[in-house]
């Protein structure tokens, strides 16, 4: 899969621990935590541009679409595959829609 998007600048990655407590939420202005910016009205008069991911705001978003990126033939694009069966964010998604659902597993 290609996917393309508009980003905010920067390339910098912060992985953030699995379970971030709620005392830890200063890690979130660090440089490279995985963020978005809300544009309220227009960006480069595009009334379609609402949001912009950081970089490592793609990677998180991707990953958690169960996608692994395997290239990035140019800016703001990224090519993807499905995460295989055994990754770790592929069972963190299968726990997170059973936990959403009530399903058991």
């Amino acid at each position: 899969m290609v996917f393309q998007t508009l980003t905010m600048p920067g390339e910098e990655v912060y992985e953030p621990a699995a379970d971030t407590p709620i005392d830890g939420r200063d890690d979130m202005l660090l440089p490279g935590w995985p963020k978005m910016a809300f544009i309220e009205h227009r960006l480069a008069d595009d009334p379609t541009n609402w949001w912009a991911p950081s970089h490592a705001g793609v990677l998180a978003l991707l990953r958690s679409a169960g996608l692994d990126v395997v290239g990035r033939p140019g800016h703001e694009i990224y090519l993807c595959r499905p995460a295989a069966e055994t990754s770790p964010d592929r069972v963190w998604m299968e726990e997170e829609l059973l936990a959403a659902t009530g399903g058991a597993r």
